[in-house]
């Protein structure tokens, strides 16, 4: 692990030395001052060993969250803003090293940009950073941000010593193109001289032979007349002009312009009434679904708790194999999964009726990768890495170690199953303009949930512009606003209000510190259940029940996302820009059941 500042510097130096080196230069005042904080208190963990933990035991693992931690690892993947570090026993695995996909996820700042283009699979690097949340499921990632990576010198040592190799086998020959000569192919626009050249060509005059410097450009050789005009070569001075080149790269290049497609129709399937008695396992087909959907039932209890333990629920059947959720009568909910599915599983307090034919309504949401599982109108659970592709939906009972006592009918009615996805996995971006609000209007029908992550456009934390999200609510004609606020200071609020929409005064609002906010991206993700909504920011889960908004009159409808909505005066061509003026938004989705 590189804790001395000796070593750093000497890494610094080996960096600053390696100018067009496949390890560009950084700036080590930003990344000598970040490390020296990060290093403050933080705990030295194994990844290895930390990710073992997720996998058997999420809650042990979430004991790190929210700890400044410090690993030793090895580089399997490196993205636009994160690197992807795990153990450093996973190269001696049976698979290899670009196998392994859990591990510590690595979200870094932009001061980090040019190192992390020099990093390849299996670099040893050292990470500090807080530990804010886990990403379960097939794989194990903890997120850290802001994350500092610190490099092996010898690393840095033995890509300068590449370099130099091949440098040294790079023939010179390569500069005899006499880049100013080039420009005498402005030449052609003395084309139209040819009609001269026709009745000239009889004339042999030898005096071209005396400037046989004209033979490198060969291509003129069909104007051999011109030759009389060698002071056209003070034209040159014309190469001056390519340095408007640079006036281009000013301009902002949006990558992505199009407005999401937003999608309205709706797959529903109806079972009508169906019944089970006893052990045995009925599974009955409900139809194909997607990635997104809502099943609900109204489930009559057979029987008491004392009689026997009973279960219902669905399955989703991909590739032969079923992976199924279901409720049980001692008010849990278990899971049938596949050997190769890794899932977790967040347990929440529920209470269910077993009054013999007292009515329970069950409602198991698929959206977006994570299931929620709802009893009588609570949420009972939430789970990932199930039920993410699509399938064959059934519905059944008498799952696991679970059955209906004998002579006992358990009858399940109004049983429905919708597809339920408008938009998912939608990108877009929106150009940031000075003294203008730059607005994305998406009208949309009536909405139970909103994801998106925005990818802020600036390299440090002074920024003051505020970009979001502003979401309809038409019954009562005000709208629900998530705007990102940075403060000179550096301090990042999320603000989160609702707002009249004849004079845009507040009716209700709430400021979130984003005290471990990392600056280059910003997730949220807005979900209506039952008259309640829950803001999860950065995977941090924020209750809104206080908001005063009556859902049973009122809704969620049509999405619109702004940038600069204070209209700051502001330069495009401001350093402060990671690249050209926009704030991206990525993973946008919109469900409704």
């Amino acid at each position: 692990m590189i804790k001395s500042s000796k070593i750093f510097l000497t890494l610094l130096f080996l960096v600053i030395v390696a100018v067009g080196c496949e390890i560009p230069t950084v700036d080590s005042g930003k990344i000598a001052q970040s490390i020296a904080d990060s290093n403050l208190a933080a705990e030295s963990v194994d990844i290895d060993i930390l990710i073992g933990l997720a996998e058997t035991n999420i809650l042990g693992a979430n004991q790190f969250k929210g700890k400044k931690i410090v690993a030793d690892g090895l580089v399997a993947n490196v993205d636009t803003d994160s690197v992807v570090v795990t153990g450093l026993t996973t190269e001696n695995s049976s698979f290899g090293l670009e196998s392994q996909l859990s591990g510590f996820k690595c979200h870094f700042s932009d001061a980090y940009y040019d190192l992390a283009v020099g990093l390849r699979m299996g670099d040893p690097v050292t990470i500090t950073g807080t530990l804010t949340g886990w990403q379960t499921g097939v794989i194990f990632l903890a997120d850290i941000r802001p994350c500092v990576i610190e490099l092996n010198p010898s690393i840095i040592a033995s890509r300068q010593s590449e370099k130099e190799d091949a440098e040294s086998k790079l023939e010179p020959v390569a500069l005899p193109t006499p880049v100013p000569v080039p420009t005498s192919t402005v030449m052609p626009t003395t084309v139209p001289v040819p009609t001269s050249v026709a009745t000239a060509t009889p004339s042999p005059q030898p005096t071209p032979t005396a400037v046989p410097t004209s033979t490198a450009v060969p291509t003129s050789t069909a104007v051999p007349t011109p030759t009389a005009v060698p002071t056209s070569t003070a034209v040159p001075t014309s190469t001056a002009v390519p340095t408007s080149t640079a006036v281009p790269t000013a301009t902002p290049v949006t990558h992505y312009t199009a407005a999401p497609v937003i999608n309205e129709s709706r797959t529903v399937f109806s079972l009508g009434s169906q019944f089970w008695q006893e052990a045995a396992v009925i599974d009955v087909p409900v139809g194909d679904v997607g990635r997104d959907f809502v099943i609900k039932a109204r489930v009559k209890s057979p029987h008491d708790k004392n009689q026997a333990l009973w279960s219902w629920g669905a399955g989703l059947t991909r590739g032969g194999e079923t992976e199924s959720i279901y409720v049980k009568s001692n008010g849990t909910v278990g899971t049938v999964k596949s050997v190769f599915t890794k899932i977790s599983t967040t347990n929440y307090t529920f209470s269910i009726n077993t009054t013999q034919n007292v009515e329970n309504d069950i409602e198991i949401r698929s959206w977006n990768g994570l299931v929620s599982v709802f009893v009588n109108g609570t949420l009972a659970a939430e789970i990932t890495g199930l039920w993410d592709e699509p399938g064959s939906l059934s519905v059944g009972a008498n799952y696991g170690s679970t059955e209906i006592a004998q002579g006992f009918v358990m009858i399940v009615e109004d049983i429905s199953a919708v597809s339920s996805s408008i938009a998912r996995n939608e990108r877009f971006d929106i150009e940031v303009k000075s003294e203008v609000e730059t607005l994305m209007t998406l009208p949309t029908g009536e909405l139970e949930e909103i994801s998106a992550s925005f990818e802020n456009p600036f390299s440090v934390n002074r920024e003051i512009l505020d970009f979001g999200v502003r979401i309809g609510l038409p019954e009562s004609n005000r709208h629900l606003n998530i705007t990102q606020i940075s403060i000179q200071n550096g301090n990042h609020i999320l603000k989160v209000s609702v707002t009249f929409d004849h004079d845009g005064s507040t009716y209700w609002s709430r400021n979130i510190s984003l005290s471990n906010y990392d600056t280059s991206q910003l997730d949220i993700r807005l979900t209506k259940a039952n008259g309640n909504l829950k803001l999860v920011v950065d995977g941090f889960i924020h209750q809104l029940n206080d908001t005063g908004l009556d859902f049973s009159f009122d809704k969620l409808q049509n999405v619109e996302f702004f940038v600069n909505s204070d209209k700051i005066i502001v330069d495009s061509r401001d350093a402060r820009f990671v690249q050209s003026p926009y704030v991206r938004i990525t993973e946008f989705g919109l469900w409704n059941d």
